[in-house]
């Protein structure tokens, strides 16, 4: 089945990518988290919303607070200097 630019899925995907290891790396994630994915009884899409719409933002937030405790520390322990 042709899609919007006259190639298959798989094409469009293989087009965009320049750099064999790229591609490759892309697989090889991809099918660790199929693998993954398959140790708790979850599917693919769930896992990856729990990766990388709930636990990465979460981990961010939780980074940067860290960030900002220590900056005050610090500033602190300036001023107090």
């Amino acid at each position: 089945m042709k899609g919007p630019f006259g190639m298959s899925a798989h094409a469009r995907i293989r087009a965009f990518s320049d750099l064999p290891v790229m591609d490759f790396t892309f697989w090889v994630c991809v099918r660790l988290m199929v693998v993954t994915a398959h140790l708790p009884h979850i599917s693919y899409q769930q896992l990856n919303v729990l990766l990388f719409v709930l636990l990465h933002p979460a981990l961010m937030l939780f980074f940067f607070w860290r960030y900002r405790v220590y900056k005050w520390c610090y500033l602190v322990s300036l001023h107090r200097s």
